[in-house]
């Protein structure tokens, strides 16, 4: 009996980039010498398993599997099992087996790892099968195989041409020169920097054209979890805007503005018509960077409203949430919980901002709720002491699976003439379970759109509207302007605009293309927040790497020296090209 596997498609994925060059086969004849049942030392503790003579353990609830490995081979193309001599499965090695165990012939897996640059194919073997014959368990005794390589050339690792010259050649990192100012802000907003600021930071003005200030940074939100997204690989300059620049001096009167991203993000849903508040899980701060070069930096420039009109927007949708990140329910994963619930502890509230809602217009509320109880749980909600129904969270034993927390989402359409306080809307939550004790509850989030009237709130109002997206060119009328208000765009962060609006006969509007759902800011004045200063950036660069390491090792600053020491010997034992960098120069 002769059994012939060829490579299955997933390896032929992998390897699809390799050239072939040369072909290496191997036969073999193989003998597994029995012995009884043994115990061995796992992570799960001592653990009573079946044996041969070299078995190894791991998969398949710790069977003994043998394992081959063949040094500078990774293209496994053919293999062939033959001769395989099978003994019947004692009745009390039996019950080592999976419940679930069906497999009717040889399983074999394969995997490919690298030792100092070289690859080494893994071929690991299940010495069991079930006999579809006789219904009976088998192992192995002894069997014969051939297998055939394919040596491949092996591809020069490059990095991406992103952040390299024309011909691959590396740029520098913004930061392998100059005096840099790590600045830190916590949420999105118009920010300042004046004279004193600058003087705080042991900036002297006295030489300096403050037209060379530039501002860098790469906006909020966490950094994209797939590897294969796109993401900006070095620090993007920033547009500002210097007022008193033009004289070439920075006065006592003279101060910055600019547009600030916090660590939190916005995304629009267009199948649920609603704006998702996305919480950065890993940072309540974002980070941007000020320096000085040889050279003008980037500016918001002026660009004009069109001279045609649109179809007139005279209001804008807002948003609004309220999550907390207090607790992890079993300590492991990305899903965090605020407010929690329990037998004690049933009444929650929660308030959010609707200031300046339209009228007689929809207001969408969501929330995200989590119980965690082996009989249903039931939250109440109420807005301004209007009903918003029950939401019935679901037991786990429902779930045909482990015991874990049950999640719901809900979305609920709300007309604004059922909210008599028309700035704020309170919402009480109240939990209760019909049986049994232990459970509890939690709050993941509760977010609100609606629809505001477009004028300037404060001194800054951030605005986008979806109706727009309706027209190809629109007017956005801006109620109750005062004099000096400026409007930015803001579409792209890094590179915000000054629009030239219209005033007439006490209407003021602006006119823009809308095929796409764009963002907008009114500003008023120069009272604005300073950002934290955080420290001096050391020089780094980062991106001045020739040659791409084989081992990067991160570290804090201050286990740089052990690690540093962990690197020599991978250099000098393994061969492998390696490097230590901080988590300050990543982050």
């Amino acid at each position: 009996m002769e059994i012939s596997k060829k490579l299955p498609k997933s390896f032929v994925l992998i390897f699809l980039c390799f050239v072939g060059r040369e072909v290496f086969s191997q036969k073999e004849r193989i003998v597994l010498n029995w012995e009884s049942p043994k115990t061995i030392l796992t992570s799960e503790g001592e653990k009573r398993v079946l044996s041969f003579d070299g078995a190894m353990y791991g998969e398949f609830n710790y069977l003994p599997q043998l394992q081959f490995s063949f040094p500078n081979q990774e293209n496994l193309e053919t293999l062939n099992f033959s001769d395989l001599q099978y003994a019947d499965l004692p009745e009390e090695e039996i019950a080592f087996l999976p419940k679930n165990f069906t497999i009717d012939t040889l399983y074999f897996s394969g995997a490919v790892a690298y030792q100092a640059h070289a690859p080494i194919f893994l071929l690991n073997i299940l010495p069991f099968r079930f006999n579809k014959i006789s219904k009976k368990f088998e192992k192995v005794l002894s069997f014969s195989y051939s297998c055939t390589f394919r040596n491949k050339e092996r591809p020069v690792i490059k990095r991406s041409t992103s952040g390299r010259e024309e011909g691959g050649k590396s740029q520098p990192s913004v930061l392998s020169e100059g005096v840099w100012h790590k600045l830190e802000i916590s949420k999105t907003g118009i920010y300042k920097i004046d004279a004193k600021y600058l003087a705080s930071l042991g900036i002297s003005f006295k030489d300096v054209d403050p037209k060379n200030i530039r501002l860098y940074g790469n906006g909020g939100g966490m950094l994209p979890q797939a590897n294969s997204e796109p993401r900006t690989e070095d620090l993007v300059e920033n547009a500002i805007k210097i007022v008193g620049e033009e004289d070439g001096k920075f006065d006592a009167d003279d101060y910055i503005l600019f547009y600030g991203e916090g660590p939190d993000k916005w995304k629009y849903d267009s199948s649920e018509h609603y704006f998702n508040h996305v919480k950065n899980l890993y940072s309540d701060y974002s980070y941007y960077f000020l320096t000085i070069s040889a050279t003008p930096g980037s500016r918001i420039e002026d660009t004009t409203s069109l001279s045609e009109s649109g179809n007139q927007i005279t209001e804008f949708d807002e948003y609004a949430s309220h999550e907390l990140d207090v607790f992890n329910l079993f300590n492991s994963g990305r899903k965090w919980f605020g407010e929690q619930f329990n037998s004690t502890s049933t009444t929650r509230n929660v308030s959010l901002s609707c200031e300046g809602i339209v009228p007689g217009s929809s207001l969408k509320i969501k929330y995200s709720l989590m119980a965690l109880h082996s009989s249903k749980s039931y939250f109440s909600l109420t807005a301004n002491g209007f009903s918003l129904g029950q939401v019935v969270v679901p037991s786990y034993a429902e779930t045909e699976e482990y015991p874990q927390a049950q999640v719901v989402n809900t979305l609920k359409l709300l007309n604004a003439s059922n909210i008599e306080n028309k700035s704020r809307i309170d919402i009480r939550l109240d939990y209760r379970i019909t049986e049994g004790t232990g459970a509890k509850g939690a709050l993941d989030y509760i977010s609100l759109n609606y629809k505001k009237q477009l004028k300037l709130y404060d001194k800054e109002t951030f605005f986008r509207s979806t109706s727009s997206k309706a027209f190809s060119i629109a007017d956005f009328i801006i109620q109750d302007a005062p004099l000096g208000m400026q409007v930015w765009d803001i579409t792209d962060p890094h590179r915000a605009k000054n629009i030239l609006y219209t005033r007439s006969n006490n209407k003021t509007w602006f006119t823009s293309t809308t095929t796409a759902i764009s963002e907008y800011v009114l500003l008023n004045g120069s009272d604005f927040p300073t950002p934290k200063f955080v420290g001096r950036v050391a020089n780094q660069n980062l991106h001045g790497i020739s040659e791409v390491p084989n081992f990067v090792i991160v570290a804090p600053n201050e286990f740089y020296s052990q690690a540093q020491q962990l690197a020599n010997y991978r250099e000098a034992n393994d061969g492998l090209k390696t490097i230590v960098v901080t988590t300050n120069q990543i982050y």
